[in-house]
């Protein structure tokens, strides 16, 4: 149930053993074909937005066509649970983490091995291709401490590096900071390029008094110019950090949040097209929309199921998150969803994306009367006057408007 202050006209969807408590604002959701396994462990997008990398808990890895939920291939690539995958920034490779301490990369065209790390690795969190290709991050866990390890695409370990507590890590858009974030209120910061150590961004909570876990730092994003991190914390508490001052310049928290891991955490979180707005998602599936200028809340939407959702992954412009119905073997299709379509969206990804002579001809269309002639409109632009992971969020926006009662 929602709180009270987000209590609105809800439609309820029943589709198989999922109950979908939505706002009157109904998003666009697309079930994709079910994977013939009793679960999804991860879920990562292709750069350019088109496909999804899906894992399984048999680890079997799957090319699912974003768009149509058509299978493009799929191959057993562990003989345990996936634990994380990430893309090659060019699309064409896939690098895969298991419970079977291994790490794998991939051939997407033809799904051939192309890489057996020579490591036995415990179990792994997060991985992260460099953004010059060059290099994979790992953080795992081993021993029970963290370690943020650095290969080459031959399976060379480079360096491994105590990384404490640290579960997350992501890149800043133009690759020159690395974030990697720090259980104990701490998101960590290093050079993109040499990954030196920069400095920390620690939370108050951090000092002066015994430290409550519940402020563990989860998952982090970055805004689109590089200058803010966002971050979630076990405990449902959304942060915004200033880079260039390293504090936090606001505390994001809807009101008589139950506090656990397994249903209040963040389980991820986005920024929008253009920076102003912020999307996060708990683990029992209430999304949660803010307004970065005047740190409002300005929607919720809810997905009941029934057990935590851990497999999450939301596009690269922000629009559509993808989810994994974890842990239900009835239902493991995967579901891709625009939790909160607008006009002031289209307006975003028209603006970031597109050169002005394409910007002002879509700009023009940006009304609710002219969906239609903006899908085609879009479907029209080559990669060169749009990136293709833009036109899908944008298609994708302006059909959810689309089928808004």
């Amino acid at each position: 149930m929602l709180p009270k202050y987000a209590a609105r006209k809800r439609i309820f969807l029943a589709l198989s053993s999922i109950i979908f408590a939505l706002a009157a604002t109904l998003p666009l959701i697309k079930a994709l074909a079910q994977i013939p396994t009793n679960s999804v462990s991860a879920v990562a997008w292709s750069p350019d937005g088109s496909k999804l990398a899906i894992g399984s808990s048999n680890g079997t890895v799957y090319i699912q066509d974003a768009a149509t939920g058509k299978f493009i291939r799929n191959w057993h690539a562990h003989t345990d649970k996936v634990s994380a995958l990430a893309w090659k920034p060019d699309g064409s490779q896939l690098v895969t983490a298991s419970l079977d301490r291994r790490l794998r990369i991939w051939d997407i065209a033809t799904g051939k091995m192309l890489t057996d790390f020579p490591s036995n690795i415990e179990q792994v969190l997060a991985l992260g291709w460099s953004p010059d290709s060059k290099r994979i991050l790992s953080i795992s866990v081993e021993a029970e401490m963290g370690k943020l390890k650095i290969w080459d695409t031959l399976g060379t370990l480079l360096e491994s590096r105590a990384a404490g507590t640290s579960v997350w890590l992501a890149w800043s858009p133009d690759g020159s900071k690395l974030a990697v974030s720090v259980a104990l209120g701490v998101v960590r910061i290093f050079d993109g390029t040499t990954l030196a150590y920069l400095y920390d961004l620690v939370a108050p909570e951090s000092s002066g008094k015994a430290y409550d876990p519940v402020y563990n730092i989860y998952r982090i994003a970055w805004n689109p110019d590089g200058t803010q991190i966002a971050s979630g914390s076990l405990n449902g508490l959304v942060r915004i950090w200033d880079i260039s001052k390293r504090q936090i310049i606001a505390d994001l928290r809807v009101d008589n949040q139950s506090v656990g891991w397994d249903t209040s955490g963040i389980e991820d979180l986005t920024f929008n097209a253009d920076g102003t707005r912020l999307f996060s998602m708990t683990a029992d599936g209430i999304f949660h929309e803010w307004n970065v200028v005047t740190k409002q809340l300005l929607g919720s939407m809810q997905i009941k199921t029934s057990s935590p959702i851990h497999a999450v992954a939301w596009s690269a412009y922000g629009s559509r998150v993808a989810i994994g119905n974890v842990a239900i073997s009835s239902n493991n299709a995967i579901r891709v969803i625009v939790p909160f379509p607008s006009t002031d969206e289209l307006q975003a990804l028209t603006k970031r994306c597109t050169k002005p002579d394409v910007q002002q001809s879509l700009t023009a269309k940006l009304d609710t009367k002219q969906l239609p002639a903006i899908i085609s409109a879009v479907k029209t632009l080559t990669s060169d006057q749009i990136p293709p992971a833009c036109a899908a969020d944008l298609v994708a926006v302006a059909e959810a408007l689309q089928a808004k009662p």
